[in-house]
């Protein structure tokens, strides 16, 4: 849809985002390659109570007035069509385009047959885009009428997609295991820290009615 724009944010449990990720026709339609995506250990047994620190309310606060500056300008919108969204060319500085094709060229080395990407290549052919996009985002978070994309923007958009990228190779290589070898991971720990029979013996009865 010409001049249209979408941001999806979504939660999704560890199951069906592996089914998501190994569905041909998501992969085949390029979706996912459109996603930054993250799946974070579980933080349960971690999450005690502790003292508010006054700095994490005051960076919320900024935050907070940073967001909603941001929601009070008006869109851009097209002249002759006020459905349709017409935002003004934010370029790379010449350090930053130079910066960008580096980049560029370095995630090219790396999914090739065998390279380090491949088992992602999807993904990693539009990092370079993903890196730009993030360091537009941040850009303009950080000053509306900026003119151009500077070189410590575009660093740090393209350290974000660095840190997406071992997320992906991460997840892939979960999501690629077979669901029974998961299963068998997941008794494992189990057994490891719940199973505290002196003899260490187990019978399938526990497990299906006591385990996980």
């Amino acid at each position: 849809l010409r001049g249209k724009r979408l941001c999806l944010h979504l939660l999704v449990q560890p199951a069906i985002g592996q089914q998501l990720l190994t569905d041909p026709a998501m992969i085949d339609q390029g979706v996912l390659t459109r996603v930054l995506i993250v799946m974070p250990e579980t933080a349960a047994g971690t999450r005690f109570q502790h003292k508010l620190q006054p700095e994490s309310l005051s960076n919320l606060s900024e935050f907070s007035k940073v967001i909603a500056r941001i929601c009070r300008e008006p869109m851009p919108l097209a002249s002759d069509d006020p459905g349709e969204l017409r935002p003004r060319v934010l370029p790379l500085s010449p350090g930053a385009t130079s910066m960008w094709r580096n980049y560029a060229d370095e995630i090219e080395r790396k999914i090739g047959p065998g390279a380090e990407l491949s088992p992602i290549r999807g993904f990693a052919n539009k990092a370079a885009e993903h890196a730009v996009r993030l360091a537009s985002v941040l850009t303009l978070v950080d000053d509306l009428r900026a003119l151009e994309i500077t070189e410590n923007a575009l660093n740090s958009g393209i350290a974000l997609v660095n840190y997406y990228i071992k997320e992906r190779l991460r997840i892939d290589a979960y999501a690629t295991i077979d669901h029974d070898l998961q299963l068998a991971k997941q008794l494992l720990n189990w057994l490891d820290t719940n199973w505290k029979e002196p003899n260490r013996l187990v019978s399938l009865p526990d497990i299906y009615q006591r385990g996980p």
